[in-house]
């Protein structure tokens, strides 16, 4: 974020309506936050300050940690409507939460879906639907807006934002996509970790967390290995998976502090089939990786999956990934 122009949202609102309510709610603790989103991502400034919970249409089989400080991780609740065990706690949880937000896009099945709930208009809680103007999935909320009075927000051009009356009323003061906001937004994160703005050649925002704050395990076995041993952890055939924050483009860093040997790079496969190389730095005894991200689609999940050589594991079935770092132009 520049202190003199606002910030390009042009595929990315998600990352500043995240520092904006993280910036609202870390005044309000113990707070509870629903999420609702057809496709998996991850807030990391709200779920730094909030007790977060996740709303999917569908369930996913894969699951993600969260680990507060000084604790070991814990499966991320991820809720899918489309379980009747899971509706009725979502339905609950809804009712009760603080604030409950919505990201609104093309599919207006899984809007249907994720809206079916009764706690979204029975709660008391502040509500926010989001989403790019041009969405088809506007008309599945035309109920629920009527239902709660949701007022429109000031909002970049191309975005629309439907809020409560207590969020609209804290729009008044700046938002972090205008130029002054950016100033008010800049201040209240730069020396707040994990977030900071780095001072180098050029400007830049960086997100730094433990490497298993993004961990994603499809197998039971990596389920219990990375909740007992409290560290994010490749599979016996170095395979990892990871969860990134927002949808828009990044940079990614990671440390590997226990291969064996020097690595040039780890290939890694982003949704749709797309696969890169992060460019690997050995320094200090560690493999240092970074990979430029493309921006997410609105219709595939955030995440990101990689593997490191089976030969350079440091054990037979296992190799750390100690911290994860995303960055982007300040």
């Amino acid at each position: 974020m520049s202190p003199s122009h606002g910030p390009a949202v042009a595929g990315d609102l998600s990352r500043w309506l995240d520092a904006w309510l993280a910036a609202q709610w870390r005044q309000r603790v113990p707070a509870t936050v629903v999420l609702a989103q057809a496709q998996r991502r991850w807030w990391p400034l709200l779920e730094s300050v909030a007790t977060v919970l996740w709303l999917h249409p569908t369930e996913d089989p894969r699951r993600d940690f969260h680990a507060p400080p000084g604790c070991r991780p814990a499966l991320r609740p991820r809720l899918a409507l489309d379980r009747a065990d899971q509706a009725v706690e979502a339905d609950e949880l809804l009712q009760r939460a603080s604030l409950r937000v919505l990201g609104v896009t093309d599919d207006t099945q899984a809007l249907a879906s994720l809206l079916a709930p009764q706690g979204w208009r029975q709660g008391d809680g502040q509500t926010l639907l989001w989403g790019r103007a041009s969405s088809a999935g506007w008309s599945a909320c035309e109920d629920t807006v009527q239902a709660l009075g949701l007022r429109a927000l000031p909002a970049p051009p191309g975005w629309r934002c439907l809020a409560s009356s207590g969020l609209s009323s804290h729009a008044a003061h700046p938002l972090p996509w205008t130029p002054q906001g950016a100033r008010v937004n800049e201040a209240a994160w730069s020396q707040r970790p994990p977030l900071h703005r780095s001072l180098g050649p050029k400007l830049r925002w960086r997100l730094q967390l433990p490497g298993r704050e993004a961990a994603v395990a499809s197998a039971e076995l990596a389920q219990q290995r990375i909740m007992v041993w409290g560290r994010a952890l490749a599979d016996r055939r170095g395979n990892f998976s990871l969860i990134r924050p927002w949808e828009g483009p990044l940079c990614w860093r990671a440390l590997l502090p226990n291969v064996r040997v020097r690595l040039d790079g780890v290939t890694l496969c982003l949704p749709g089939g797309q696969a890169l190389v992060a460019r690997g730095l050995w320094k200090q005894g560690a493999l240092q990786l970074h990979a430029p991200l493309p921006a997410v689609p609105e219709d595939q999940p955030a995440l990101l999956h990689g593997a490191v050589p089976v030969w350079a594991l440091p054990q037979p079935d296992f190799c750390e990934l100690a911290i994860q770092a995303w960055e982007w132009p300040a």
